[in-house]
């Protein structure tokens, strides 16, 4: 038994990982298709000592991917991944879904006192309508726990105003609604369309943030507005683009150790004690966010 420990343990560990964290392991399309991967070139009759040799084939490659040996070691200090506390954490706010949306809204107003001036903003909205380069903004206003009309319900995070793009000016609007614990509420996503039709912008967007990255469920067809499906370490990965050039600005610490929660209180990833069987999927998509992909509302 304690050699069957000693041979298997790190395969048990990920799959122990994999039932238990499903969301932090499963979605990830590269761990997706690697499970493929096994299942069309394995007979089903593998043993398991068989098995956890392919798996371990399996982050051999994800290294690979990431860097190769030693990769850990080649990013910067600053790196989120490399530091060990957790913004909201320390408040045992991780998954507090408010304090998530209010620092975004902070983060994405060009008027905030982090010094960030419309690098995020602009990041986010060229993703988000799959713009061929940054914006030129005005006008922005960003909202947060915005009350709808009706008194019913509260926006996440409401941001709107002008861009000027290919020499052309619009008017553009975002919602964006995150889920971190908690379920859609009755037709919650379709409440929110009608909210943010009315005065409705040149370009809109909808925006449904969770962990997984999945599509809301209450959207309404019949409008045919397509939400956008953004996960949390999506949203780190693009944020992380940008970091070189917002070092200094006197929101840079706060930002900095915001997205070591996402990846310490979302996902798990034991951020400063990276080991080769931390989530390397997880990882792989923080570090590659150019392989995600997007859905273009412009």
């Amino acid at each position: 038994m304690k050699k069957h420990r000693s041979e298997f343990g790190p395969f048990l560990h990920d799959l122990d990982l994999v039932s238990r964290a499903p969301a932090s392991a499963l979605n990830s399309k590269t761990f997706l298709k690697d499970l493929d991967r096994v299942l069309t070139r394995t007979s089903s009759d593998l043993g398991l000592d068989q098995l956890a040799k392919v798996f371990d084939g399996l982050v051999v490659d994800a290294v690979r991917r990431i860097g190769g040996r030693g990769w850990y070691e080649k990013l910067p200090p600053s790196d989120p991944l490399c530091g060990r506390v957790s913004l909201f954490g320390t408040l045992d706010w991780g998954l507090r879904e408010t304090a998530h949306t209010r620092a975004l809204a902070w983060f994405f107003d060009p008027e905030g006192d982090h010094g960030f001036g419309k690098v995020l903003l602009a990041a986010v909205l060229k993703e988000v309508f799959r713009l061929n380069q940054a914006p030129l903004l005005s006008d922005c206003i960003i909202q947060s726990e915005l009350p709808a009309e009706d008194g019913r319900d509260r926006l996440d995070i409401r941001m709107r105003g002008k861009w000027l793009v290919s020499g052309c000016q619009e008017t553009w609007s975002v919602i964006l609604e995150a889920k971190i614990a908690a379920e859609e509420g009755a037709e919650q996503c379709a409440r929110y369309e009608s909210h943010g039709r009315r005065g409705a912008a040149d370009n809109q967007a909808f925006i449904f943030l969770t962990p997984n990255g999945l599509r809301p469920t209450t959207g309404s067809n019949r409008r045919r507005i397509e939400w956008l499906p953004l996960s949390f370490v999506q949203l780190a990965a693009l944020f992380r683009e940008h970091l070189h050039e917002l070092e200094g600005s006197a929101g840079f610490d706060f930002l900095r150790l915001y997205m070591t929660g996402i990846l310490k209180d979302v996902y798990s990833i034991d951020c400063g004690r990276i080991t080769d069987r931390a989530d390397l999927y997880r990882i792989q998509e923080y570090l590659n966010c150019r392989e995600r992909e997007t859905t273009n509302h412009g």
